[in-house]
């Protein structure tokens, strides 16, 4: 028996406590599909193909199918998905009959699409036995090659149902049935006074939390004693019988989980008894979006051959998840980017902990050391008894090792391939420590407190491929059956298991999760090599003197003016020129050139958009440009930071806008998961996020600043920090992924263009106008009209008439 386990319900989250036993399963299940929902809306304009219920979460969309139907591609790109197939939960039996086993549970991380329209089958739960009977089985469930065998029914008094994927129900005795198999583990023989539980489901997050499918039913009892409980993942708690209290039934196994039925309770007789039913299958479909903008492939910009190549922006990347040859075809090329990723290590069995991440080594100027450069990838170590380590990835001298395994029975998880330590485990606590990461070590369980598996230590962050990802994440550490596992860290690291194991990401270097008990540990992540260097640039033209050189095209002097030709960039006075104006001339050549001022600013504006153009991430780019024009300008900018949490770096800006009560059209925010507060944290977790705003100084003062400061803290945001007249070249310097050379340009240009700006203050104001001439004080003379002199006597005649007659 696992004492003190909550009941499957709990896994995702009680729905209410007023509910019963695995009925909580059910409700809760409909609150996280209504908060996906909710979070990324039903039939959501990402989605690459149709069928099911559709949601997003994060960057996956997600169809759900809880009866059978067409999953229907409607975007040919999209070949490969992931995939859950869960069968149908066996019936419990009559009378103390075991609970039904659990349906079986397959997953694959790649399912390559063998067509566009692909039958989806979800299995129905299996009957319950009714008088002397046993269970019926449950239905099996597929998607394309994939099938999910439905769960045994329980034996009608005696033992519990075998799952679909073949662990066996528990024993009974007298009076007392043993627990249906689940399909994670088999179900529990009966105790002296207690039936047997039924057997654990298998845990997956592609739903997007983590939850658990396939759970055994618990065995019936009689009279006295006290029911076997559900197997995690939908299982039915079995039924007893005592007179008046009870008609002796089970509870049905959760629908869409596959759960067993529980068995019911003995009668002596035909009636009450009966078994319960097995709850459904379900098939759950996912995928990541479709990129904004997909990148060329094969581009004739092309500048060497090897690997899977890519165009972004002004880059050609070459991507190898296989050990290849990068063979130079244009002599020029001499230099270029490179990150290497080693292999993750395997995760470690028997509350083993994950395996370290890869080591990741990046530099922005290798000199090639030939024109054919042989790359090795590293693979994945595998889990086991014991676990491998992963293997090295090599590019022309550059070396990158892999993951250390997870230690087997200790729990101790891995180093990373860089070195950093993974977290130490207790083999006494059933708890393993997290594996190391590229970029941070692995967590150590706090054993003190609530028995949680180590989260694996975080990766490196590039944006070598164009868009910003992690490399080289520790392995979650195991933990003991029904306790909680560590989370895989960021970059392909995997989430720890109670029971069966999780695999680091492929091409990310990722380590794999430790595993429970006797289970074996999962494979870390194989490695990846990326390179990129910059596409050939155009030849530029040689102008003659009578134009200078623009934006790469030769333009006319204005008259009067001559340049050196060639590559010239300004024309100077030339006595020998006709006038402006004269006769002969062109409009074009009298048209006025800029002035210096304004040819510095354009000149500066073209190197921004240029790094501009190297940046992938949308959000990154608009915070560049901001501090681009701030450094053209002369200006500082201002920085307001926070802590907020929040379903995905979008919701994280929005809400850090508002509750500042700053206009979202000023600035710029970049949002990015605050791996120090959780580095293993799961990407489709909802997160806390280390929220930037940023503005031009002409654009929030010191003072709206300060104010934006108190709003965020008034809201209950943590983490409020200010920063003003902060330089905006140094925060340009710290941007992954810009080139050295142009953002050195970029400065010198910058610099001049804002010393050559006009000054902004303003003229003083212009004199007073004269005084008026005093006013004539006679009478005109023509018409005999009161003028202003008589104006003013007739005032004055009439003040002291007042006067008189007071």
């Amino acid at each position: 028996m696992l004492s003190g386990r909550p009941h499957a319900s709990d896994t995702a989250g009680r729905a209410s406590s007023t509910f019963v036993r695995s009925g909580n399963s059910f409700f809760a299940m409909i609150f996280v599909f209504l908060a996906f929902s909710v979070q990324g809306g039903l039939g959501s304009s990402d989605a690459r193909a149709t069928g099911g219920t559709i949601t997003t979460f994060g960057d996956y969309v997600i169809h759900n199918f809880t009866s059978s139907g067409i999953f229907q591609v409607t975007d040919p790109s999209l070949t490969e998905v992931e995939v859950l197939v869960v069968g149908g939960g066996g019936g419990g039996g009559w009378g103390y009959g075991g609970g039904g086993g659990g349906g079986a549970v397959l997953s694959s991380s790649s399912k390559t699409l063998s067509s566009n329209s692909i039958t989806v089958t979800v299995g129905n739960g299996g009957n319950g036995g009714q008088t002397y009977g046993s269970g019926l089985d449950g239905g099996a469930s597929a998607f394309d090659s994939m099938v999910a065998s439905g769960g045994k029914g329980g034996i009608g008094r005696g033992d519990g149902g075998a799952s679909g994927s073949g662990e066996l129900g528990g024993g009974y005795s007298e009076y007392m049935g043993g627990g249906g198999g689940g399909a994670g583990g088999p179900g529990e023989t009966v105790l002296s006074n207690k039936g047997g539980d039924g057997g654990p489901g298998v845990e997956s997050a592609i739903s997007g939390t983590s939850n658990y499918y396939g759970g055994g039913g618990g065995g019936g009892v009689y009279m006295s004693g006290n029911p076997g409980d559900g197997g995690f993942g939908g299982g039915g708690s079995g039924g007893y019988y005592f007179p008046a209290a009870t008609a002796g039934l089970g509870y049905s196994g959760s629908a869409y989980t596959g759960g067993g039925g529980g068995g019911g309770a003995y009668d002596f007789g035909p009636g009450p008894g009966n078994g319960s039913p097995g709850g459904s299958g379900v098939v759950v479909v996912r995928y990541k979006k479709k990129a904004a903008s997909t990148p060329s492939v094969g581009s004739s910009d092309a500048r060497a051959t090897g690997g899977t190549i890519t165009t972004v922006g002004d880059y050609v990347i070459h991507n190898f998840t296989s050990n290849g040859t990068l063979a130079v075809t244009d002599s020029s090329l001499i230099e270029v980017e490179v990150l290497v990723v080693g292999g993750g290590g395997g995760g470690g069995a028997d509350y083993g902990g994950g395996g370290g991440g890869g080591a990741v080594l990046y530099s922005a100027s290798k000199t090639l050391s030939s024109s054919s450069i042989t790359v090795t990838v590293g693979t994945g170590g595998t889990g086991g008894w014991p676990s491998g380590d992963g293997g090295a990835s090599v590019f022309d001298g550059v070396v990158a090792n892999g993951g250390k395994a997870g230690k087997v029975g200790k729990g101790d998880g891995g180093a990373s391939g860089s070195g950093n330590a993974g977290g130490s485990g207790s083999s006494s606590r059933g708890t393993g420590g997290g594996g190391g990461g590229a970029g941070g070590p692995g967590e150590t369980p706090d054993l003190s407190a609530f028995i949680k598996g180590g989260d694996g230590g975080v990766g490196v962050e590039s944006a070598i491929s164009g868009t910003s990802d992690y490399y080289g994440g520790g392995g979650g550490g195991g933990g003991r059956g029904g306790g909680i596992s560590g989370n895989g860290g960021l970059g392909g690291g995997a989430s720890g298991s109670s029971f069966s194991s999780y695999h680091g990401s492929a091409f990310t270097g990722g380590g794999g999760g430790g595993a429970g008990d006797s289970y074996t540990g999962g494979s870390g992540g194989s490695g990846v090599v990326i390179v990129r260097y910059k596409k050939k640039a155009a030849s530029t033209p040689s102008c003659t003197t009578s134009q200078y050189l623009k934006d790469g095209a030769c333009v006319a002097c204005a008259t009067g003016t001559t340049s050196a030709g060639g590559n010239a960039t300004e024309c100077t006075a030339s006595s020998s020129a006709s006038s402006p104006g004269a006769p002969g001339s062109s409009p074009e050549s009298s048209t006025p050139s800029p002035s210096p001022a304004q040819e510095k600013k354009e000149t500066a504006e073209k190197t921004r958009d240029s790094i501009l153009a190297d940046i992938a991430d949308p959000a990154v780019q608009k915070k560049a440009k901001l501090l681009a024009d701030a450094a053209i300008a002369g200006e500082t900018v201002q920085i307001l930071s926070a802590k907020l949490s929040a379903a995905d770096a979008d919701a994280a800006c929005a809400s850090a806008y508002s509750k500042a009560a700053v206009s979202s059209g000023k600035g710029a925010c970049i949002a990015k998961p605050d791996t120090s507060a959780a580095a293993g944290r799961r990407r489709l977790s909802a997160t806390t996020y280390n929220v930037e705003l940023m503005f031009k100084s002409s654009e929030v003062s010191d003072d709206a600043l300060a104010a934006a400061a108190n709003e965020l803290k008034a809201n209950g945001v943590e983490g409020v920090t200010s920063q003003t007249s902060v330089d905006p070249m140094q925060e340009l310097k710290v941007i992954p992924g810009i080139d050295t050379n142009k953002l050195q340009t970029f400065d010198r240009e910058a610099k001049d263009a804002a010393a050559a700006a006009p000054s902004s203050e303003q003229p003083p104001p212009p004199p007073p106008p004269p005084s008026p001439p005093p006013p004539s004080l006679v009478e005109d003379d023509d018409d005999a009209v009161v003028g202003p002199g008589g104006r003013l006597v007739a005032c004055v005649a009439a003040m002291l008439a007042i006067v008189l007659v007071v």
